[in-house]
């Protein structure tokens, strides 16, 4: 479903400009949902990672807020929209390629 509160972004196919629009919904998206004392900028709007094939694209981005919040949005080509989904990061755990040294059992399914 559309959120009324992000404006359509017209942009060319440059992979630039896919990144601005990104940046640029993920920035709307949480400035909709801050309370209002709370001071956040474009610039605190940051790209993990992105990658367009054909006519659909993908980008990571996280902010410098210290909410651990992460956001994936998709690019459907075909039905020109963009979904944005947003996680947060509940745990960071090392897996060592040796389960002795991760303290990790394989358990039988």
């Amino acid at each position: 479903m559309a959120d009324p509160n992000l404006p359509p972004v017209n942009v060319t196919n440059e992979v630039g400009d896919l990144q601005a629009r990104a940046r640029e919904l993920v920035y709307l998206y949480v400035q909709n949902r801050l309370s209002e004392n709370i001071k956040f900028t474009r610039d605190q709007v940051l790209f993990v990672w992105f990658s367009k094939t054909l006519q659909n694209w993908k980008a990571l981005l996280i902010t410098t807020l210290p909410d651990q919040m992460y956001y994936e949005l998709t690019y459907d080509g075909d039905r020109k929209q963009t979904y944005i989904d947003a996680y947060q990061k509940i745990d960071n755990v090392c897996v060592y390629d040796t389960l002795e040294q991760t303290g990790f059992e394989i358990k039988e399914f």
